[in-house]
């Protein structure tokens, strides 16, 4: 049986091993037990603390984003949305028939711009419905986007036309032109007709039209800004 000892304090040996702390000596077992529970509770609580400061303190450092990492992605990102079209063979009617790949260059000097040129790369894809053909023009810009696209913003305001709450831009008779949400920075659908000669085939321009099957398809894939 625990002695009593007022309110008289001194050393004990209790809970942990090495652990010593002036208390009163408690009146009870029960007391003891409470007691050395409510320590181990606060040590728990006070080791937590310390380890949330200790990684509080540890400061974050972002990498540098360098022009290589830019062209890096921008490389993968272009790489990824060839890889993600998906050419559709049939469209009514009208039967895939060649895809084609072109890059080029073209100065921006007769708009403003003597230092500066646009450069693209361009997926071409034909389709054929007898003597009728449509070319699809997949383009990504990869110099001079900005510009180009605003130059034709604000000087062929007065050629677009609305084709399902879809901006249309008829610069040309033969070509219906926009630009996409997301996947390329501009698609352009072309009609013409198509004349074997005694040298090959001539193309001849035609008239664009809105209720065309490949156009209404690659508007709906691609749907307009």
């Amino acid at each position: 049986m625990l002695s009593r000892v007022g309110d008289k304090k001194e050393k004990m040996k209790f809970c942990n091993k090495g652990l010593y702390v002036s208390i009163p000596k408690p009146k009870t077992l029960l007391t003891l037990q409470v007691y050395c529970l409510l320590m181990k509770l606060f040590i728990i609580t006070v080791f937590l603390s310390l380890l949330l400061l200790s990684g509080c303190s540890n400061e974050i450092v972002a990498k540098p984003i360098s022009p290589q990492d830019i062209r890096q992605v921008q490389n993968q990102t272009s790489e990824l949305q060839q890889k993600e079209l998906v050419i559709p063979e049939v469209i009514e009617n009208y039967v895939f028939v060649e895809e084609t790949e072109h890059k080029d260059c073209d100065s921006l000097e007769e708009i403003g711009y003597p230092d500066m040129e646009l450069c693209r790369e361009e997926q071409r894809l034909q389709y054929h419905y007898g003597d009728k053909t449509v070319f699809v023009i997949l383009s990504k810009t990869t110099k001079g986007s900005d510009i180009g696209k605003k130059y034709i913003m604000t000087n062929f305001s007065d050629k677009t036309e609305l084709v399902d709450n879809n901006t249309i831009y008829r610069i040309e008779n033969h070509e219906l032109m926009w630009f996409p949400k997301s996947g390329f920075d501009m698609l352009a659908v072309q009609e013409g007709m198509a004349r074997k000669t005694s040298t090959g085939t001539s193309y001849f321009y035609g008239n664009a039209s809105k209720d065309n099957p490949v156009f209404r398809r690659f508007l709906a894939d691609y749907p307009a800004e």
